[in-house]
């Protein structure tokens, strides 16, 4: 039997092709913009971004020969987890996610408290760490005292901070 349709309606795109054509058009292009687009802290929700368990305080203890000490410059280690918890359809987790962070720095005093600043790239489900120095790496040696460090994350919709302290003798 004879096709019996016409050249030109064949030609034609048919309404299942469009909808078809856009059903895979449309993830394609979700997946091109949506990651470049979240990849800020302020598109990662503050619930999936935890402080790790390994952050600390540290003396750098560089030997100073005109004081005959070891005391600092303070070596902080600023570590967060980005968990992977239930992605929901169509919004997807940006990866990676870059999350900012401060770490404010209290001496003893007459100092005044300085704020650090910086940013972890974290894979989804993943960690990163970054070393910080305080004043500087290569300043010491430091006063004697307490240093309380706050360190805090960002993310959308809140932050989380926590705080440590260390006495340098």
């Amino acid at each position: 039997m004879a096709d019996d349709a016409s050249p030109t309606r064949r030609a034609d795109p048919t309404r299942r092709a469009v909808l078809t054509a856009a059903a895979w058009t449309a993830p394609v292009i979700a997946s091109t913009f949506v990651p470049a687009i979240a990849q800020s802290a302020a598109a990662v929700p503050i619930s999936k971004l935890r402080i790790g368990d390994d952050w600390k305080v540290l003396n750098g203890s560089r030997y100073d020969p005109a004081t005959n000490s070891t005391r600092g410059p303070l070596a902080i280690y600023a570590s967060a987890h980005y968990d992977q918890n239930v992605t929901w359809w169509p919004t997807r987790d940006p990866e990676p996610a870059l999350v900012q962070y401060t770490l404010q720095v209290v001496p003893p005093t007459p100092a005044e408290p300085t704020t650090l600043s910086g940013s972890l790239s974290i894979a989804l489900g993943g960690y990163a760490q970054q070393l910080n120095w305080y004043p500087g790496e290569n300043v010491y040696p430091l006063a004697t005292g307490t240093y309380t460090v706050t360190f805090t994350i960002y993310g959308s919709g809140g932050t989380a901070s926590e705080v440590k302290s260390i006495v340098l003798t």
